[in-house]
């Protein structure tokens, strides 16, 4: 059984900076495509600490019966991939599920090939992590920290959409799974959670001192 979909280049390259690197965590090392209903394709990519999801809209192909299934590229299939046009070209993916693990096809523009077969497996329900706060509205975090190096992946990861000023909103509870405002992915439909740093809440922070306007001696 095969399945034959297109990625745009900029959602292959925003989503793959959210895949891990830990090798004690390898089902986490890439891209997983959510082929669950047959006119989208959802790709979500997390490190443990943060995730990117997005879907895009498309009619999948395949030669049997929808496989409803879930594959995951493998980090090294993405980089090995010559991605060197514009974010807006397209990647031609193919997985063949007579393979075991499915064997997982790219190609950009018609261009080389690459072939690896996807990473083995279950790939954990992302899902469960922000169950709690379906169908709610979410307010602004207050007082949460966040490590500003993960944080920076979701800029990277705006601009790769086409957003070249992207300004990142952080909505949740300060101990809780924190969401990055949808409306820095310049108009995909897409989703961004970062897990907070753990600190004490209750510190607040004070203006120093020495940044105060001097007070200038008013002449008797």
């Amino acid at each position: 059984m095969k399945v034959a979909f297109t990625i745009p280049s900029a959602v292959l390259k925003a989503v793959a900076i959210f895949a891990s690197t830990d090798t004690s965590r390898p089902e986490l090392g890439g891209v997983a495509v959510e082929l669950w209903h047959s006119d989208n394709v959802v790709l979500v990519a997390t490190d443990g600490r943060r995730l990117f999801a997005i879907r895009i809209g498309q009619k999948w192909e395949c030669d049997d019966a929808r496989p409803k299934k879930c594959v995951v590229i493998p980090s090294e299939l993405i980089a090995a991939l010559p991605m060197t046009q514009k974010g807006e070209t397209l990647i031609y993916a193919s997985v063949d599920f007579d393979f075991s693990p499915p064997l997982v096809t790219l190609q950009e523009n018609h261009g080389v090939k690459v072939s690896h077969p996807a990473l083995s497996g279950k790939y954990p329900d992302w899902r469960t992590s922000f169950e709690p706060y379906n169908h709610v509205d979410i307010a602004p975090a207050e007082g949460a920290m966040v490590n500003g190096e993960l944080l920076n992946g979701f800029t990277r990861a705006a601009v790769i959409l086409g957003n070249s000023s992207p300004a990142l909103k952080l909505f949740g509870k300060w101990c809780d799974p924190l969401f990055v405002d949808m409306n820095a992915w310049g108009g995909w439909d897409a989703l961004g959670i970062i897990m907070p740093m753990r600190g004490d809440r209750d510190n607040l922070f004070r203006v120093p001192s020495w940044s105060w306007a001097p007070k200038v001696a008013t002449p008797e």
